[in-house]
């Protein structure tokens, strides 16, 4: 996420930012339920995957999302660092998955378990990613209702 001065810009670039995220995910899952997805493509997806989401943390983290969120609500912040510590958490997995593709790299299938953790991971981030969009929301509501 880049630095914004706008509140408004850091709502409307986190708000594309998730759906970006989304569309990854779904991306992923399309391939990953593909017969037969090729493991060393999942490999590549799930690698710009974790790229992204160090990119997109590092700009809630960084770059005055979280910031801007709790200097407006500030009791907002207990929410905040709970959702930055999963940051940490969410990159762990997704080395975890990777690594578990690597494992069949070379292979036609990618393994049956790789897909249920994918899910179940993918299952936690958009839980994460929604909680999020509920904190902007409570921030910003006041002034995103007097929007025309």
């Amino acid at each position: 996420m880049a630095t914004h001065t706008s509140e408004d810009s850091v709502y409307e670039q986190t708000q594309l930012e998730h759906e970006q995220l989304r569309e990854r995910i779904k991306f992923l899952h399309q391939r990953i339920d593909a017969r037969p997805a090729s493991p060393d493509e999942i490999v590549k997806l799930l690698r710009e995957l974790r790229d992204a989401l160090m990119a997109h943390f590092r700009g809630e983290e960084c770059d005055g999302f979280f910031d801007q969120i709790v200097t407006r609500a500030p009791q907002l912040s207990r929410q905040a660092q709970k959702l930055t510590h999963e940051h940490v958490v969410f990159l762990e997995q997704v080395d975890s998955l990777i690594q578990l593709a690597e494992r069949s790299a070379g292979e036609p299938l990618c393994p049956p378990e790789l897909a249920a953790q994918f899910h179940d991971f993918s299952k936690l981030l958009m839980h994460h990613e929604s909680e999020e969009n509920g904190m902007l929301q409570s921030a910003y509501q006041d002034d995103l209702g007097t929007k025309d």
